[in-house]
């Protein structure tokens, strides 16, 4: 067992760790592991407010009084099921850790029941693959031993652990799985635990596979948004599209990669209409890509004041100013215009669809003239207007209004640029 040990402690890098600690046996002996590897080890409680928290608390205080490391209790808001619970603790251990690697505790029983329940619910490779033992910045270096001897070397240890009486509570799923389901298959084929554990293994090297072929895929993110390659979407084989459209939806909601109705919801607005997906996100096809992006609406930023020279931002966007003499090169593109120079009180909000600008001889909506522009329509309410006198004077980076525009003669022109914030 100590060569066992000795093994498993080398899968921790050497640096600052970060240890999910929780009382019980697993933790702890990943705890005394990670103090063999580094001098930097803190360790973090989830106190979710549960019967049986407060002496998994006073274990872990224990755990890290006997290893003499720091111990962080963070106390959060009761949950209802296991699935909110470990989102909860994920995104404490990532907040906590910073920088940090994070240790826990997952052995071989954890892998075979991560398998097993992986399989009830429909998943595929990458689920049946159960565990990862390092996927940044989680390491797991006990996944290759058993719970019993994991539990074995907390007593030689001598770490004071208590077991979670949450773990024999068969209203949980996973907890049928462990003291049930797995009981019965060992029944019937000795050795089972161990036949899943190698499963996943094998299925861990196809999923690598199909993961390098998803990587190359360049997502953007753009403001709050996510795109996708639609292109890539319609023409990478199926497993290849998904793991591309898991890697988004990690990007638009840290750490999760959605749902398998989530994948296929975006694989789906590659062609189709917009999809809600969970975590209140939405997918929607934008000219070569697709979107995903939050479904809330947020309110207007006020309208506030454009100095010149001087800049402001709006959203995603920043809109600065600046008057320039000759010479001068005639901008390219349409997120630099010149306008002219005797232009005074600018302002700068965000576009409301049923003001009109003025295009010399008549008017558009300015709506109509984001939508002629092909500003994607999850963009426009909150798209960039340069105002003079309150009239509009550019809606940026579509049209400059008529009566605003620089005139040839001019020795001077006021130049407004558009760039992403």
């Amino acid at each position: 067992m100590d060569d066992r040990l000795a093994d498993a402690a080398q899968l921790i890098p050497p640096g600052p760790v970060v240890v999910a600690l929780s009382g019980g046996p697993d933790s702890a002996v990943a705890a005394w592991l990670a103090m063999t590897r580094s001098d930097d080890v803190r360790a973090v409680f989830v106190d979710h407010g549960w019967p049986g928290s407060g002496r998994l608390r006073q274990a872990a205080g224990a755990v890290a009084d006997r290893l003499g490391i720091p111990l962080d209790v963070a106390e959060v808001e009761p949950t209802s099921t296991e699935t909110e619970a470990r989102a909860v603790r994920l995104e404490v251990l990532l907040r906590k850790a910073d920088q940090a690697i994070v240790v826990t505790g997952h052995h071989a029983g954890d892998v075979a029941e991560t398998v097993l329940a992986n399989l009830l619910r429909g998943a595929g490779a990458t689920g049946l693959a159960g565990i990862p033992a390092r996927r940044p910045p989680f390491v797991r270096p006990l996944l290759g031993i058993p719970a019993i001897e994991v539990r074995h070397a907390a007593v030689d240890l001598g770490l004071p652990f208590v077991d979670d009486p949450a773990n024999a509570d068969l209203a949980h799923q996973r907890n049928r799985i462990r003291h049930v389901v797995l009981p019965g298959l060992e029944g019937v084929a000795p050795g089972a635990g161990a036949a899943l554990a190698r499963s996943a293994a094998s299925l861990a090297g196809d999923d690598a596979v199909l993961d390098a072929a998803a990587t190359p895929v360049p997502i953007r993110c753009r403001g709050s948004a996510v795109l996708i390659p639609a292109g890539a979407l319609a023409t990478a084989p199926p497993p290849v599209a998904a793991r591309i459209v898991r890697r988004g939806l990690r990007m638009a909601h840290p750490p999760y990669p959605g749902t398998a109705a989530d994948v296929l919801a975006v694989l789906a607005a590659v062609t189709g209409p917009t999809a809600q997906l969970s975590g209140g996100l939405l997918a929607t096809r934008e000219g070569a890509f697709v979107a995903l992006y939050p479904a809330g609406n947020e309110p207007p930023p006020p309208t506030a004041a454009l100095a010149v020279p001087g800049h402001v931002t709006v959203g995603d966007f920043t809109v600065s100013a600046a008057r320039i003499d000759p010479p001068r090169v005639a901008p390219l593109g349409k997120r630099v215009a010149w306008l002219d120079s005797s232009l005074q009180d600018l302002t700068v909000t965000t576009a409301t669809g049923g003001d009109r600008i003025d295009l010399g001889g008549h008017t558009k909506t300015v709506s109509d003239a984001l939508a002629e522009a092909g500003i994607p329509r999850r963009l426009r309410p909150g798209w960039p207007v340069v105002a003079a006198h309150g009239k509009i004077a550019w809606l940026a980076g579509v049209r400059v209004g008529a009566w605003a525009r620089a005139g040839g003669a001019e020795t001077a022109v006021l130049e407004l640029r558009l760039e992403d914030t």
